[in-house]
């Protein structure tokens, strides 16, 4: 579970150009429930005043490269939706080269948290190592939990 305060500081409202990347499985703007709630966490976003991003799915793209749209204000990204089994794994290895490429569209420097909702093990690691090296943070915002 993900906790976004939206009641923010004076001192992180300063940060108004600074950008909080979230991804998830959503077909952007809200084809479905993960997009309705990408859109209900990019509002948060905006009134933490940082700038939101938000990075979907869509059918139509090519593994390693991704779709630029804006919906409400917000830019939107879409990268390939991983629909079988053998195209999963190549997604878990290949995601990393499509989200550097979206960094850097964005403007690496400028990101300060990318949050990554309920996605594959391999990719949310090699994302977190890659958030560490370029010093943002990460956040898994996963909604499974399990008992022991």
């Amino acid at each position: 579970m993900l906790y976004i305060y939206t009641k923010c500081s004076q001192e992180v409202n300063i940060l108004k150009n600074d950008i909080i990347v979230h991804f998830g499985m959503g077909f952007l703007p809200e084809g479905n429930a993960v997009a309705s709630r990408q859109q209900a966490i990019s509002h948060m976003i905006t009134e933490c005043g940082y700038t939101p991003v938000l990075i979907g799915i869509c059918k139509d793209v090519a593994f390693g490269e991704y779709k630029k749209e804006i919906h409400n204000d917000v830019v939107c990204y879409s990268v390939k939706y991983a629909s079988s089994l053998l195209n999963k794994a190549f997604d878990s290895f290949s995601i990393k080269k499509t989200f550097l490429k979206i960094f850097e569209d964005v403007g690496i420097d400028r990101i300060k948290c990318f949050i990554m909702q309920d996605y594959q093990f391999n990719a949310m690691r090699k994302m977190k190592n890659v958030c560490h090296k370029n010093g943002i943070a990460f956040a898994a915002d996963l909604m499974d939990w399990f008992t022991p």
